[in-house]
């Protein structure tokens, strides 16, 4: 069983790994893999029916989904996958892959994550249980794009999903110069 400060290290392992110096890497470690097609979304939630059916709805859409039971697991899989948009819980029980310690806030998740290089520009967008009322305005000022009340109308779900990725293509272009490049030069 892990303890609370060997929970704390794996955190800190996961959000700040060690990476080769500059001069001591290899071409391949310097080159950045380029994307995979298709457009993934991260679900981080504690509920494997919630999982397992917005999962099932994604993939219908075209979508890959990808899961995470907690903040970890989540913060591995952005690392992994570098998904288009999150989906993220807010409330979660105290650390459940390992019995107990730490208690996982989706805010907190959420500011960790919009610290990492691989979740730069990525839409969060929260579904939960909680009372909207009490934190719709707290997940929207910490950068989340929509709020989602469980259970979760998916037909505004996914319209969300597709406006957000849209937004970030369209930020992307404009970011990288390219919108402004004719169809003939690209």
């Amino acid at each position: 069983m892990q303890t609370a400060n060997g929970r704390v290290n794996r955190l800190r392992q996961l959000l700040w790994p060690r990476r080769p110096a500059a001069a001591s890497a290899t071409p391949q470690q310097i080159i950045q893999k380029p994307p995979r097609p298709g457009r993934k979304i991260l679900i981080i939630d504690d509920d494997p029916v919630v999982l397992k059916a917005v999962s099932l709805k994604l993939a219908a859409e075209g979508y890959a989904a990808v899961t995470a039971l907690d903040g970890s697991e989540g913060i591995a899989a952005v690392r992994d996958e570098r998904p288009d948009v999150i989906l993220l819980d807010l409330s979660f029980p105290p650390d459940i892959c390992s019995g107990g310690g730490i208690a996982w806030d989706g805010l907190q998740i959420m500011s960790w994550l919009q610290k990492l290089e691989e979740a730069k520009g990525v839409a969060f967008i929260i579904i939960s249980g909680c009372d909207p009322e009490l934190y719709r305005e707290k997940a929207l000022k910490a950068g989340a794009v929509a709020f989602f009340r469980k259970p979760i109308l998916q037909e505004e779900l996914l319209l969300c999903i597709k406006e957000a990725i849209e937004r970030k293509d369209k930020s992307c272009l404009t970011h990288c110069g390219c919108a402004s490049m004719s169809s003939t030069e690209a």
